[in-house]
């Protein structure tokens, strides 16, 4: 008995750890009771890309989520996120120039040394860019201040799956600006990006706050779906219905 959980990575649509293509992923696959993902979008996506012959169920992990949260007074945008290439993070320290007036947050750390010393050599200096570095929310509350405090959550990379980010940041109410829209997430709680125009993206949410509107509906979305209890709920009762119980 057991589930296997199809992640939501989008460039190798990975399983915990182990490459889809592993002698591992099949075993499991022919020893699962059901497969599970993630986020919607990769149900049909990996039932039709590795020609699984049952369905892939939506599953949700649990996430924190904040009844109060206390937004800056000043307009606050973080990004959340590796300092690599392919995250693209100078799109986001190239915002900074473009909107003096707002304070941009920037969480993260590179996994190439070189290139972050690059990075903080190049955008260091602007007075409305803070790197904050690695911050773990399971050792301390200080990701969770900054996201209570954030207005919007941007994220620059090309592509992805659902990022956990996105469904931390609704929890505390942030908008999403991002090029990403797995599970129309961007598009319904703030602005999906297109042609790599964040510009265009950051100055319609910041625009007659639209982004606490935006911010607002992404955290009923990820609260009545991803909440601890919800979540768990959904847990039980797949457990339960495979175990024949009532």
């Amino acid at each position: 008995m057991g589930f296997l959980w199809l992640l939501g990575c989008e460039k190798h649509n990975c399983t915990t750890g182990n490459p889809i293509h592993s002698r591992f992923f099949w075993r499991r696959y022919w020893q699962a009771d059901s497969l599970f993902a993630t986020a919607q979008f990769l149900k049909n996506k990996a039932r039709k890309k590795y020609r699984f012959s049952q369905d892939v169920k939506f599953l949700p992990s649990p996430a924190p989520f904040f009844e109060k949260t206390e937004k800056s007074e000043t307009p606050l945008v973080a990004f959340l996120g590796r300092f690599d290439r392919r995250k693209r993070p100078h799109k986001f320290f190239n915002l900074a120039k473009k909107f003096p007036n707002v304070h941009f947050a920037a969480v993260g750390i590179s996994q190439n040394t070189i290139f972050q010393n690059r990075l903080k050599k190049e955008y260091g200096g602007q007075k409305n860019l803070e790197f904050l570095g690695f911050l773990n929310q399971f050792e301390d509350d200080k990701l969770s201040k900054l996201l209570s405090k954030t207005w919007i959550l941007i994220n620059t990379s090309k592509r992805e799956g659902l990022p956990t980010s996105f469904i931390e940041a609704a929890g505390h109410k942030c908008a999403i600006l991002s090029n990403i829209n797995a599970d129309n997430f961007s598009s319904e709680f703030g602005y999906h990006v297109e042609n790599d125009d964040f510009t265009k993206g950051l100055n319609f949410l910041l625009e007659n706050d639209r982004w606490r509107e935006k911010g607002l509906a992404g955290y009923s979305y990820v609260k009545d779906l991803y909440s601890l209890e919800k979540a768990m709920e959904k847990h039980i009762n797949i457990y339960a219905d495979i175990l024949g119980e009532e």
